[in-house]
Order: C-alpha cells, then structure tokens, then sequence
C-alpha cells in the first residue's frame, strides 16, 4: 500500500515499484488523499478549468495512471488539494491541511486492515517536498500503521493488522546531480534553475537509503502512468516529471519500520549497502 497526498504523486516516487509488484504477482492499493483541484493546468491544452472541473480531470488520470501500474486497488479520499504553505486554501474547511487527524487516521486504518498491506510507503516527516498535503499525508499514514495492529481503538473499522514494514521514497543526491550533469552534457538548460543537487527540498543523503527497487523492466509503465496526468505535464512544471523519469534503473526507499514478516520482499526491495 502507497499513501500519496495528490494524483501523479503515486507515479513520481513509486510509479516503477508499483509496476514491479504487479509483474511479480503482488497485490498493491494506491490511497490518494487529496483532488489536486488547485494544481496548475497545462497551458499547451489551451483550456481553462474551474477547481471542480480540475478535480474530476485529476481522477480521471488516475484512474488511467494506476491501470498503467497494474494497481489492484485504488482509494481516492477525496479532500480537497490544500496548496502551497500560506496559501488561503490551506485553512479551508475541506482542505486536506486542516482536516481533524482522528478522523483521517481512522480512514487509513480501516484501508489497512481491509487490504492487509505487509508493506506501506509514504513520505518522510518533511512530506518529501515539504507541500503541506505531503507532511499531512506522512502524519495519517505512519500513525494509521501503528493504530491498525491496536485492536483496542477504531474497532469499528475491522480486524487489527500490523503492518511489517515501512518506508519513506528517497531521491539521492548523486541521482539529482546525474541528472543535472547529463542535462548540461546534452546542451540543455540547468533542469533545476541552476540549483546544486544536495540545494534542491526533495533530494537526500545517499546514505539514507537502505533499499532500492529496479525498474529497468517496467520503466515504460512508470513513463506511461505519468504522461496519463495530462492536465500537469507541460513546460510550467517539467522538473519533477523530468526527475522522476531519468531515474530509469531505479527507485530508491528508506526502511523507517522493520517487524518480522512471513514473505521475504528482498527480491523487490532490494537491501543497499552503504
């Protein structure tokens, strides 16, 4: 199970571990928080869309992304996208950002013990990014992981599961910098606005990651999934679409839970050796 704040998140960080699951036969749900209704829209489709008419657009794709993933399951919660720090959506009464965490928690619990997930990915505490519907997604996500194996609370939402493992999505620093170097070898502008590597929010050390997933066989699903979001791909927002996608060998993860599980997944995720 992957818990993703927006549509085209699932595809960004975990697009090539999802399609590496369905092609070894393990069954994967998507759980999407938010709509995405204030996302920009892509100006090459030369139309305007109001934030309801966004939303449903935003569903559509991901619906199309997930059946490029072989997703089994897919859960859309439906709050409302939050925007960015400081924005007067974030305070709105169905925005993601301002919802009571009791009530999201209690959501994410009842999907984890009705999926029964060994693995869950999410975000690390900063929301990779630091977009407030990220950190929020982080916070529900790791609490709703320890509150499911506690039979004693939210008993009304099923059977307690303890969920094995957890892990956060990494982008190296050395993978950004890769990027960045094969960008200018090309002839092409800096891809990050000049910035260095280890400057950009959403790149980490790489000795945080402990695992890795190769993608190399399923890349062309995770490229497909992410040209579904077609209200976000353009030349507004290009980097992290590009990011994501020169990762073609693999996806990198840090492994933050660790309990004993029946099914050894090191086949899938992969141990790194620092």
């Amino acid at each position: 199970m992957v818990v993703h704040a927006h549509p085209d998140d699932e595809s960004i960080t975990t697009g090539g571990l999802l399609a590496r699951c369905a092609s070894a036969g393990v069954r994967t749900c998507v759980v999407t928080c938010t709509d995405g209704r204030y996302g920009p829209v892509n100006p090459e489709l030369g139309v305007a869309l109001s934030p309801d008419q966004l939303a449903v657009a935003h569903a559509a794709e991901l619906e199309a992304a997930a059946a490029e993933l072989d997703v089994d399951e897919l859960r859309q919660l439906g709050y409302h996208d939050s925007g960015m720090t400081g924005s007067s959506t974030n305070g709105a009464a169905q925005a993601f950002w301002s919802q009571p965490i009791d009530s999201v928690v209690a959501r994410i619990v009842e999907l984890i013990r009705e999926f029964r997930p060994q693995v869950v990915v999410t975000y690390d505490p900063f929301g990779c990014t630091g977009h407030p519907d990220h950190i929020q997604a982080h916070r529900v996500a790791v609490l709703a992981v320890e509150a499911a194996a506690e039979g004693h609370i939210f008993t009304e939402a099923g059977a307690a599961w303890m969920v094995s493992r957890l892990f956060y999505p990494v982008y190296p620093i050395s993978s950004m910098r890769r990027f960045i170097d094969e960008s200018l070898d090309h002839g092409q502008p800096h891809p990050m606005g000049g910035q260095a590597a280890e400057a950009i929010n959403y790149t980490r050390p790489d000795d945080t990651v402990t695992h890795r997933v190769d993608i190399r066989e399923v890349y062309a699903s995770k490229r497909n999934a992410l040209s579904q979001h077609r209200t976000q791909v353009g030349p507004h927002y290009p980097q992290m679409y590009r990011a994501a996608l020169a990762r073609r060998d693999y996806e990198h993860f840090r492994l933050v839970v660790d309990r004993p599980c029946s099914w050894d997944f090191d086949d899938l995720l992969e141990p790194v050796t620092p």
